[in-house]
């Protein structure tokens, strides 16, 4: 990914914010699916379990509805790919939240309300 790129930079930010949630940000981490790979290590990569269409972000935390939350972070007017709907589809028949951001901003929103009242900023 380029560290120019619009939505890195976001999703550094997300991060950056979850520092200050140890309790959250030690079970959330980004799922590294996209980006430009030769051909040998895409190969390699899809052999060692690398799904297409798996979201950016994952939330290991459950509440009261879901298993735990993928965050598929977007910029501008995109949309998810054919794969990652399919693939957010699954995940949410199998008892996941599943969401679309457009910032770290939204992200963030996001995460304070799937958490609720499990929401702890200070630990």
């Amino acid at each position: 990914m380029k560290r120019n790129n619009l939505e890195f930079r976001e999703q550094c930010a997300f991060f950056e914010w979850l520092n200050y949630y140890p309790s959250i940000r030690g079970v959330t981490f980004a799922i590294p699916n996209g980006g430009s790979r030769n051909l040998l290590e895409a190969v390699n990569l899809k052999r060692s379990g690398v799904t297409k269409g798996v979201p950016d972000i994952f939330l290991g935390i459950p509440n009261k509805n879901a298993y735990g939350a993928f965050i598929e972070l977007k910029i501008n007017n995109n949309k998810p790919s054919k794969e990652q709907a399919l693939m957010m589809d699954r995940l949410r028949d199998n008892g996941y939240e599943c969401f679309v951001c457009y910032s770290f901003n939204e992200a963030r929103q996001v995460v304070t309300k799937y958490l609720g009242n499990n929401f702890r900023p200070n630990l």
